[in-house]
C-alpha cells in the first residue's frame, strides 16, 4: 500500500480537473461565529491542489500551505501563483515546519483523516495562537437519499477494495471526538453542488485514492461502469452532484491549546 502522503501522486490531473471547491459561505460562517478577520493567519494543512486556501486568499487572509506530496503541492503553488499572502511549505501534519504559535486558523480540507491524530495535536499545539480555532472540512455526498448517491457507491464498493465510505465515513463526528478530547465541537453542514460532463464525472471518480490505477485487474471494469453510472443518470450530457461541505470546528483543550 502507498504512503498516505504519496497516495494522489499519479492522480493529480484528475484531481485538479474535477474536485470540489468549497462554498463561499464557510468564510461568512467563521467571520461571524469565530471571529475570523483578513489579517488573520491561516495555516491549511494538507493543501493539496489549493481549494481551499484559495478560498481564505480572496478574503485576504495571509496562509500557509502545508503539503507533503511534491506533485500536489506544486500544483497548489502553480494553482495560488498570483497571490502574493500564500507561502507553500514542504512538510506535513506532523511536523509543519510552521513557526510556533504562528496560526489564528488551522484548516483542513479533505486531509483531516489522513493525520497521525496524537502528533498532530502536539504540533497543532505549538503552532496555534491561544485561543486559535480549527475547522476540519470535507465535501460529502449523501449515499441514502438518491437513487444516483446509491449506485455511485456501490460502484465504489464493487472496484475499491479499500472502500469505506469516503467522506461520508471520514466526515463523521465519532472520528473526530479524540481529537478535541473534552473541548465541544461545532458542526455545520452547507450545500455545494456540482455539475460535471462525462469526461469531468470520470476524472471526479478517479481521482479518488481508492479506485485502482492503469495495470490493476479491475481498472478497466471500473472505467466501463463508470460509462454505465453517468448514462443512467446524466441529464442533457451532464450529472449534478448534491455535494455537502461538512464542517467541524473547535479548540483544543487547555493542555494543548497553546497556552504552554
Amino acid at each position: 500500500m502507498q504512503n498516505s502522503k504519496q497516495r494522489f501522486t499519479n492522480r493529480v490531473s484528475d484531481y485538479i480537473k474535477a474536485r470540489p471547491g468549497y462554498p463561499n459561505q464557510i468564510i461568512q460562517l467563521l467571520t461571524d461565529r469565530f471571529g475570523l478577520k483578513p489579517d488573520a493567519q491561516v495555516g491549511d494543512i494538507g493543501s493539496g491542489t489549493g481549494l481551499l486556501a484559495e478560498m481564505f486568499l480572496k478574503n485576504g487572509n495571509p496562509v500557509y500551505g502545508v503539503e507533503p506530496n511534491p506533485a500536489m503541492r506544486l500544483a497548489g503553488e502553480n494553482h495560488l501563483r498570483d497571490y502574493h499572502r500564500f507561502t507553500s511549505i514542504n512538510g506535513c501534519a506532523e511536523a509543519t515546519g510552521l513557526p510556533g504559535h504562528s496560526c489564528d486558523f488551522l484548516v483542513a480540507g479533505q486531509s483531516f483523516h489522513w493525520f497521525e491524530q496524537n502528533l498532530t495535536r502536539q504540533e497543532f499545539r505549538r503552532i496555534l495562537k491561544p485561543l486559535g480555532w480549527i475547522a476540519l472540512i470535507w465535501n460529502t455526498l449523501p449515499e441514502t437519499e438518491s437513487v444516483f448517491g446509491a449506485d455511485y457507491a456501490n460502484l465504489f464498493r464493487a472496484y475499491c477494495p479499500q472502500y469505506q465510505g469516503g467522506s461520508n465515513h471520514h466526515a463523521n463526528i465519532a472520528n473526530i471526538l479524540p481529537f478535541f478530547g473534552s473541548q465541544p465541537i461545532l458542526q455545520f453542514r452547507l450545500p455545494n453542488p456540482g455539475r460535471l460532463n462525462e469526461s469531468d464525472f470520470r476524472s471526479r471518480i478517479l481521482s479518488s485514492s481508492q479506485t485502482p490505477e492503469p495495470g490493476h485487474p479491475l481498472y478497466a471494469q471500473m472505467q466501463a461502469a463508470i460509462t454505465t453510472l453517468f448514462n443512467k443518470h446524466q441529464q442533457k450530457g451532464h450529472i449534478t452532484l448534491l455535494y455537502e461541505s461538512a464542517i467541524f470546528v473547535g479548540q483544543l483543550p487547555n493542555e494543548y491549546a497553546g497556552h504552554a
